[in-house]
C-alpha cells in the first residue's frame, strides 16, 4: 500500500446503517476522512477514499479508560448480540484461568478432589467447611400435621413431637390394628391380640362368645377372628393360647373340636390335630391348647389379615347335637425378632 498524507480530513456523521460514501459519490471525500455512527458509536477512517475500517486504538494505558461504547466480535469475526433480555451469551471454550468450567459431576462417579463448585458453610468456630458425610449441613427439622420425612437422627436425644407409627408397607398402625404391644426391645417385638370371647363386661372378666350347637354332623364353626397383623413381614413364631368350653347332648355322644388357621379365610390349616371330648352331658368342659406355632402352608402369616376359629362336631352319626364356645382368655401373640 503507498503511503498517503491526510490534509485537512472531513468529519461525516451518520448512522450505522447509512452507505458510507466514496470519492465515487461525493468528490469531496479524500484521505483519512472519519465517519462517526451516532447509533453505535463507532468510527471509521478511509484509507483511500474508497474503503472504510474501523478506527481502533491498539494499546490502552494502564488504569481505567472510558472507550465508549464497543463491538464484542468472536474469534470467526462473528458479532456477539444482545439476547432479549440484554444479556451477552458467553460460550467458555476452555478453562485456563481456574473457574470451573465443564463437567462439574458425572453420576455414581467418585472423585479424590472436587471440579466446580463446592457447598461450603460455617460451623460452631466460625470454621468454613465443605459440606461431606463427616460434616453435613445442620439441620433442623419441625414435623408439621399431616405426612413428614426427616431422614436421619443424629446420635444422641431428638426432640420430633408426635410420630405416627407405619409399617414398612406403609400401613397405619392404628389402635384398631393392635389389641396391645407388649413389649419392644432390641432383641424382638411381640404384639397380643385378644381376639375371642368379647361382649359385656362381667364382674369377674371372665366372657364367652355366644353358645353354638350344631344341627349337621360335618365341623361348624363357633367363631372366627379376623385379625389385622402389623405388616413387619413374616414372624418368627406365634404363641398361641386359645380356650374353649364344650358340651355334649346325651352321655352316649361324644364332641370333637380344633382350632384352624388361614391366610386368606378360605384354605384352612388345623393347628393340632382332631380332640375329642368322650361323651358326658353333665356339664361344659373346658380345653386349653397353648403353645408356640411355627407359620407354614395355608397359615405362613405373611399378609393382613389373618384368621383364627374354633370348630366343633357331634362324634354321633344320627344327628346328635354337640355344644361349644370360645373364651375370652384366649389370646394370640406374634413375635418378630429385630
Amino acid at each position: 500500500m503507498t503511503v498517503r498524507r491526510i490534509v485537512t480530513p472531513n468529519r461525516f456523521i451518520g448512522a450505522s446503517g447509512d452507505t458510507k460514501p466514496t470519492q465515487a459519490t461525493n468528490p469531496r471525500v479524500r484521505d483519512g476522512d472519519t465517519f462517526y455512527e451516532q447509533d453505535t458509536g463507532l468510527l471509521s477512517i478511509t484509507y483511500d477514499g474508497t474503503n472504510w475500517v474501523e478506527k481502533v486504538d491498539p494499546s490502552l494505558s494502564a488504569g481505567t479508560n472510558v472507550i465508549g461504547k464497543v463491538r464484542l466480535v468472536t474469534a470467526t469475526g462473528d458479532e456477539a448480540t444482545e439476547d432479549t433480555d440484554n444479556s451477552i451469551n458467553v460460550t467458555i471454550v476452555a478453562d485456563d484461568v481456574g473457574i470451573g468450567g465443564g463437567i462439574q459431576y458425572t453420576e455414581a462417579d467418585t472423585d479424590a478432589s472436587i471440579t466446580g463448585t463446592a457447598v461450603m458453610w460455617e460451623d460452631g468456630s466460625d470454621t468454613l467447611r465443605a459440606v461431606s458425610a463427616a460434616k453435613p449441613l445442620p439441620v433442623e427439622a419441625t414435623l408439621l400435621v399431616g405426612t413428614a420425612s426427616i431422614g436421619l437422627l443424629a446420635a444422641g436425644t431428638n426432640v420430633i413431637g408426635k410420630v405416627r407409627l407405619v409399617t414398612t408397607a406403609g400401613d397405619e398402625i392404628t389402635d384398631d390394628t393392635l389389641d396391645a404391644i407388649k413389649h419392644i426391645s432390641k432383641a424382638n417385638i411381640e404384639v397380643i391380640f385378644h381376639p375371642f370371647g368379647k361382649g359385656n363386661l362381667t364382674e369377674d372378666g371372665v366372657q364367652f362368645s355366644a353358645l353354638l350347637t350344631t344341627s349337621t354332623d360335618v365341623y361348624e364353626v363357633v367363631e372366627k377372628a379376623t385379625i389385622n397383623i402389623p405388616g413387619l413381614g413374616t414372624p418368627d413364631e406365634i404363641e398361641f393360647g386359645l380356650t374353649g368350653s364344650f358340651q355334649s347332648s346325651s352321655t352316649a355322644e361324644s364332641v370333637l373340636f380344633k382350632w384352624e388357621g388361614s391366610d386368606n379365610d378360605t384354605d384352612w390349616l388345623d393347628l393340632h390335630s382332631e380332640i375329642t371330648y368322650a361323651a358326658d352331658a353333665s356339664a361344659l368342659k373346658e380345653y386349653t391348647l397353648s403353645g408356640r406355632f411355627v407359620p407354614t402352608g395355608n397359615f405362613a402369616v405373611n399378609t393382613t389379615p389373618i384368621y383364627v376359629r374354633l370348630s366343633i362336631k357331634s362324634g354321633g352319626a344320627g344327628g346328635e347335637t354337640a355344644k361349644g364356645k370360645t373364651k375370652n382368655s384366649s389370646y394370640v401373640k406374634l413375635v418378630y425378632r429385630a
